[in-house]
């Protein structure tokens, strides 16, 4: 990642709890990855708000409802999980956490349990993009979802 030749970020997600999100934060930062903590930066006319991890959607929003970004640029929210916000300044909220259920049958789980499953969701006047991930929780495998590293290319 230190060679990477572009402006990086990253939001935490319940798996860097499992573990240490504080460690797992400061090795990223070390990496030239900027890691985004109920915070917002900006990157070419761009705010980036990132979203620490929380599994309470509410309190999330309330985090949300309390950072101050501005009305005139566009906003892009990155949270772990996927997040029906209801906040009309940002455009384009990117977030992951379903694996897409990763192993058949438990992608019809995460289907009852998730509205926004995998992919790209219009809400409102904003847009939702769930991604699958790159990564496998528990078993090494998939069967029924397929992995992905996605670009934007915004204009």
């Amino acid at each position: 990642m230190k060679e990477l030749n572009a402006k990086s970020y990253f939001v935490t997600g319940n798996h860097e709890y499992y573990i240490d999100a504080d460690k797992i934060s400061e090795i990223i930062e070390n990496s030239r990855v900027k890691v985004l903590r109920d915070e917002v930066d900006i990157f070419h006319g761009v705010q980036i708000v990132g979203l620490k991890y929380r599994r309470d959607k509410n309190r999330a929003i309330e985090v949300l409802s309390d950072l101050e970004f501005s009305h005139d640029k566009p906003v892009i929210l990155m949270n772990h999980i996927p997040l029906d916000h209801g906040d009309k300044r940002i455009k384009l909220t990117v977030s992951g956490h379903t694996h897409y259920g990763q192993i058949v049958p438990f992608n019809l789980l995460v289907r009852l349990t998730t509205k926004y499953i995998k992919g790209l969701y219009k809400v409102d006047n904003n847009y939702i993009y769930v991604s699958p991930g790159t990564g496998t929780w528990g078993p090494p495998m998939r069967l029924g979802s397929k992995n992905e590293i996605t670009f934007y290319d915004l204009r």
